[in-house]
C-alpha cells in the first residue's frame, strides 16, 4: 500500500458535551484545549491546497463540533479551499437542529454521521430526521451508540476485543492524519494523549511532515504489524485498519 494521504481530521475544538465510557474523555483530561485559529486553519488550508489534495476532511478528534463557535466559518472555508474533497460531520446530535443542520448543507457538508450515545434518550436531532426528504436523508448515517466498533483507545479505556494477533499491522498512518487544535500531526485519532507527534504545521508544510523520516519510519513499522514499538500503539485492539472510500 503507497502512502497517500486520504483522510484529514481537524481538532476544531476539544470541547465535548459527553463523556461515554467508551470514550478517553471520561477517564482523563485533554493534552490540548480550546478552538483552532483562523490563522492556523487557513494555515493548514493553503497546505493542503499545495498538496492538492481531493480526499475527505473531518472535524474530530474525541470532540463535538457543533461546540465549535466558529463551526459555520470552518465548514465554509473548507469548501473554499478544497471543493473536489468530501467533507465529513461527525456529532452526537444534541444540538443539531433544524435551522444548522440545513446550514451546513448548504455550506457543503457531504455525510453527517449522527450517533445517538449512552445515557440520551432523545435527541435535538431526532425531530430533525424525522422532517427530513428522503433525498437529505441519505446524507445522513444516524446510528445508535450499540453499533460502533469499539476498540481501548490505545489502551485508555476497556472496550474491544481482549487481546488482537500478534504482529497484527495497522495501515491508519498511511492514509490518515489528525491535526490538533495547535497544529500537531498525529499519524492516528487513537492517540488521545498525543505521544507520536510528527511535527507542527506552524512551523513546516504539511507534506514536508507526511514524507519526513520520522512518519515514514513510523508507517513502515505500523504496516509490517510492530505495534509494540511504539506507545498507544502497543496497547491498541483496533482491527479495523484499512482504508475506505468515501460513500
Amino acid at each position: 500500500m503507497s502512502d497517500v494521504l486520504k483522510m484529514v481530521e481537524i481538532e476544531i475544538n476539544h470541547h465535548c458535551n459527553k463523556a461515554c465510557s467508551y470514550c478517553p474523555n471520561s477517564v482523563s483530561e485533554r493534552k490540548n484545549t480550546g478552538e483552532m485559529s483562523e490563522e492556523l486553519f487557513l494555515k493548514l488550508m493553503h497546505d493542503l491546497v499545495a498538496m492538492n489534495y481531493e480526499g475527505s476532511i473531518s472535524y474530530e478528534f474525541y470532540n463535538e463540533p457543533m461546540l465549535a463557535k466558529k463551526i459555520m466559518w470552518f465548514v465554509a472555508t473548507t469548501r473554499k479551499y478544497l471543493p473536489k474533497s468530501f467533507i465529513y460531520f461527525y456529532s452526537n446530535g444534541t444540538l443539531l437542529n433544524n435551522e444548522k443542520f440545513h446550514q451546513l448543507v448548504e455550506l457543503g457538508v457531504d455525510r453527517f454521521v449522527i450517533t445517538k450515545h449512552e445515557y440520551t434518550p432523545q435527541l435535538v436531532f431526532d425531530k430533525v430526521y424525522e422532517s427530513l426528504s428522503s433525498e437529505l436523508k441519505n446524507k445522513v448515517q444516524y446510528q445508535n451508540y450499540t453499533d460502533l466498533k469499539f476498540t481501548n483507545r490505545g489502551g485508555i479505556v476497556k472496550a474491544g476485543p481482549d487481546e488482537i494477533p500478534a504482529l497484527t499491522p495497522c495501515y491508519l498512518p498511511s492514509f490518515l492524519t489528525v491535526i490538533t487544535v495547535n497544529g500537531s500531526v498525529l499519524p492516528c485519532f487513537e492517540d488521545f494523549h498525543e505521544e507520536q507527534v510528527m511535527g507542527n504545521i506552524e512551523k513546516d508544510q504539511l507534506q514536508d511532515i507526511w514524507n519526513n523520516e520520522k512518519f515514514t519510519h513510523f508507517r513502515t513499522q505500523l504496516k509490517r504489524g510492530q505495534r509494540h514499538l511504539h506507545s498507544p500503539c502497543q496497547n491498541c485492539n483496533r482491527l479495523q485498519v484499512l482504508y475506505q472510500r468515501p460513500t
